[in-house]
């Protein structure tokens, strides 16, 4: 990881920066040195507490060296923190839940997918958060699998209507 968000730097290549579960095996400066430079950390509600403790940095400070931090907090959506301040994206809603492995990462393909598209940060995390709903009502990681159709009803159903722009085919 560290390679990696050395080699992007040095390249100018925007990247997020997504510790997850290997936070306890990185060192204050080591983690703060992978934050720094990045378009978004992204991390679940506790491993941000674990980042935050680890590094000793504040919600302001670690903003100052990435201007976006994404808290993912299950059922209960995500978080966007920025400098202009925190905006709420709330679950969207599946028909079943049978198993919560893997919505976190079902979250950041609809995220990355919008932000490959140049969505706004706010539209591209309810692309996550449709996406992840579909991920929650199968058993196992990446079983799900999603028809653009049924994609496009429940972010309606979520969210409203889209902006026409967005009605893309994956």
């Amino acid at each position: 990881m560290l390679i990696y968000t050395r080699f992007y730097k040095k390249r100018r290549v925007r990247y997020i920066f997504d510790p997850g579960q290997s936070i306890p095996a990185w060192g204050k400066d080591d983690l703060e040195e992978m934050a720094d430079g990045a378009m978004a950390l992204i991390a679940n509600d506790y491993e941000l507490e674990m980042f935050r403790q680890k590094t000793g940095l504040s919600e302001a400070e670690i903003l100052k060296r990435t201007p976006m931090v994404i808290i993912t907090q299950g059922e209960h959506g995500a978080l966007l923190l920025s400098p202009e301040g925190k905006l709420a994206i709330p679950a969207a809603r599946a028909q079943k839940v049978l198993d919560p492995t893997g919505a976190g990462d079902a979250f950041r393909a609809g995220l990355l997918k919008g932000l490959t598209l140049d969505l706004s940060w706010e539209e591209a995390a309810r692309l996550g958060a449709v996406l992840a709903s579909f991920s929650v009502e199968q058993p196992g990681t990446q079983e799900h699998r999603v028809d653009l159709k049924d994609f496009w009803e429940r972010y309606e159903a979520n969210f409203g209507r889209p902006p026409r722009r967005l009605r893309f085919e994956f």
